[in-house]
């Protein structure tokens, strides 16, 4: 660790508690470097030992100024299931996603927000004919947050999302009040 980078790896071994048998085994590595003061690269990679494959990965790019932080990210996703049960065993395959973030801080009190991702998932490795499987997708999200002042915050964002089997859509909303340190409210 330090200054401008930091590099960690982790090895992680489950045993069943009552058969001693091997539930899983992985080791991770993961790192962040800071190459200029407002740029930070992440990255980290997850593998499983016992099944002989990549699980999670992710990379980003993170610009952050006073006014405005963007982040360009990809990164895979893949469900970890222990070795004894039997989900292990319909062929869990990971996704692949692309996605970018962007905050503007246009005025002291005001952030505005938004969120983009596309995804995909790899080939299953099942026979299902005459079936068309679709097998992508994307969201998406905008919001914004507005103090008027050091009590109350107004909160309120929209979302979207499209995928294998399902969609959704919809707003939210917040208002907190801190009257005191020792106190949030939130509605």
């Amino acid at each position: 660790a330090g200054r401008q980078a930091n590099l960690r790896l982790d090895y992680q071994r489950e045993l069943d508690r009552a058969s001693r048998q091997l539930g899983s085994e992985r080791a991770a590595l993961s790192g962040e470097l800071r190459l200029l003061s407002r740029w930070t690269v992440t990255a980290g990679v997850e593998y499983d030992l016992a099944n002989t494959w990549f699980g999670n990965a992710d990379a980003s790019v993170r610009y952050t100024a006073p006014w405005l932080t963007a982040v360009l990210g990809a990164r895979q996703y893949r469900p970890h299931f222990d070795l004894w049960t039997i989900w292990g065993a319909f062929s869990p395959v990971p996704y692949h996603a692309v996605n970018a973030s962007l905050w503007l801080r246009p005025l002291r009190r005001l952030e505005l927000r938004g969120r983009w991702e596309q995804y995909g998932f790899s080939p299953a490795e099942a026979e299902t004919p005459l079936v068309d499987v679709d097998d992508d997708g994307w969201r998406f999200g905008v919001g914004a947050t507005f103090s008027p002042n050091a009590i109350w915050t107004l909160d309120a964002g929209y979302r979207e999302e499209y995928g294998p089997g399902a969609s959704s859509h919809g707003f939210e909303g917040s208002v907190t009040a801190a009257p005191i340190p020792e106190l949030t409210l939130t509605g």
